[in-house]
């Protein structure tokens, strides 16, 4: 677990991810990361979650913010997804 872990609910994201069928370097690629790392560690919570990458993540997962991240933007967050 990441320094940032509080803020990222781990396993939900990774079981959204893989139920999409979407894997950790696809995922970097539509979040514009240069490599499938950058994505890992926001994953694992050993990054901050930037407020796009959540937007995006969101997005792609279709799903609201609120469940992949504990974050005060989540109500905003929520209803753009």
């Amino acid at each position: 677990m990441g320094k940032y872990s509080i803020y990222v609910n781990t396993e939900v994201l990774r079981r959204e991810r893989y139920a999409k069928h979407i894997t950790m370097a696809q995922m970097a690629k539509l979040l514009g990361k240069k490599s499938e790392s950058s994505y890992s560690n926001l994953e694992k919570g050993v990054v901050e979650p930037k407020i796009s990458d959540i937007i995006t993540v969101s997005k792609i997962l279709q799903k609201p913010c609120n469940i992949f991240f504990n974050l005060e933007v989540q109500e905003s967050c929520t209803q753009s997804a």
